[in-house]
């Protein structure tokens, strides 16, 4: 497996909270709820979910908004929502650090943070990144002055019970042989994080 970290319950303040690194890349992620909500976000038969992301700048961008977004619709999928009406759960991920494969590790950081708050799920979700070079060279998990040089990159986000493809977001020119051998190489990857996410899980609740 690559150089990769977890960590959870980092913010005692949280419900509960998760940080992913990958490499270089750094992301933290905490949730907040099943809480109150006032009127205006109030949904009769679920729970409201709600993403905040903040880049390392503290600035907001279109990339801030895709990125909440990108997260958003994979918790609107994983989450059992209905078990909470009428609240909200919010959802903060912070970029603490960005040399590459940034989506994927908001994705990871937010499954840790998710599992560590005890939401319910069903299913968990991994999320992992490749990019190809102009002479047609896959690398996963590339870091990002490798993906400033690619001909395109991929992302794609899986769930643990079918190894279902939830979503996938690329860039750059691609064919579809292409797309198929790095969607086949980050479904794998997206099996080694499984594992390393319920490793770290049962970890933690070993040492209650």
């Amino acid at each position: 497996m690559d150089n990769i970290g977890l960590e959870t319950s980092i913010l005692k303040q949280a419900d509960g909270s998760g940080k992913f690194t990958l490499g270089l890349t750094s992301v933290l992620a905490s949730v907040d709820g099943p809480a109150q909500v006032g009127l205006q976000k109030e949904i009769i038969d679920r729970a409201f979910i709600e993403v905040h992301y903040e880049s390392k700048s503290g600035q907001s961008s279109c990339s801030s908004r895709t990125m909440e977004y990108f997260v958003a619709q994979l918790c609107q999928q994983s989450i059992v929502t209905s078990m909470h009406p009428r609240t909200s759960i919010l959802i903060n991920i912070t970029e603490l650090h960005n040399d590459g494969c940034l989506s994927a590790c908001a994705v990871n950081a937010t499954t840790l943070a998710l599992l560590d708050a005890g939401i319910p799920l069903r299913y968990i979700v991994s999320a992992a990144s490749c990019c190809i070079s102009d002479e047609g060279t896959i690398y996963v998990n590339p870091s990002k002055e490798t993906i400033k040089t690619s001909a395109s990159y991929v992302t794609i986000a899986v769930e643990s019970e079918t190894s279902h493809v939830l979503l996938i977001d690329s860039s750059g020119t691609l064919n579809s042989d292409q797309l198929a051998k790095c969607i086949a190489l980050l479904k794998n990857k997206c099996q080694e994080l499984f594992k390393c996410f319920r490793a770290c899980i049962s970890e933690k609740y070993s040492l209650l």
